[in-house]
């Protein structure tokens, strides 16, 4: 299924807030997470409001801040500007250097006259709500193997859908790098020739 929506609902039930969110909101279209997009979003009657219908977003933070354009601080909505989305990301490196992976979540009102057609051109001038840190800790028999392999002469590496930061630390917990080794992200891959 979707890494998103698993997390997601993993977070709320720790939370305890499963059943409010069950009563508030009814789900009428999917707008799927992609790898490419880093995101998903569903299309809800907001039972709280009227039946409004909202547009909530969740992926990852970088991707979902190039599409929103206000952010909720308490009951407020104050533009997001340059400091606040350096604040978030701020943030954001904080949690990732700690080994969590994060999304953020956003939403958008929609208006009663708007194509309600779950396609992602909903997913814009959105309002900022926050961003989670999940943990996810390695399984303890990953890092014996990886002792194991590179005793034999094996030179382990790690492909995964993480935060580079979030990488390196996992990484470097499990012992294939030195503790504030970097990682290299699909982009400066591609970007690297043949040697």
């Amino acid at each position: 299924g979707d890494p998103t929506e698993a997390a997601f609902l993993v977070a709320e039930r720790k939370l305890g807030v499963t059943g409010r969110r069950e009563q508030r909101f009814t789900r009428i279209g999917e707008i799927p997470f992609t790898s490419d997009r880093k995101m998903m979003s569903s299309i809800d009657l907001d039972h709280e409001h009227g039946d409004a219908v909202v547009l909530i977003t969740k992926g990852a933070p970088d991707v979902l801040l190039e599409r929103c354009t206000r952010l909720r601080v308490g009951l407020d909505l104050v533009e997001l500007d340059d400091a606040w989305r350096a604040r978030i990301l701020a943030d954001v490196d904080t949690l990732t250097d700690a080994a969590l992976r994060t999304l953020a979540v956003a939403y958008r009102p929609l208006s009663p006259g708007e194509d309600q057609q779950a396609t992602d051109s909903l997913e814009r001038e959105l309002v900022f709500v926050g961003t989670v840190g999940i943990i996810d800790p390695p399984r303890a028999e990953a890092a014996a193997a990886i002792r194991e392999a590179n005793r034999a002469g094996i030179r382990v590496l790690m492909i995964t859908g993480d935060h580079p930061r979030t990488a390196a630390r996992i990484a470097a917990d499990l012992g294939i790098v030195a503790s504030g080794a970097s990682a290299l992200t699909g982009l400066e891959i591609d970007e690297l020739d043949d040697a």
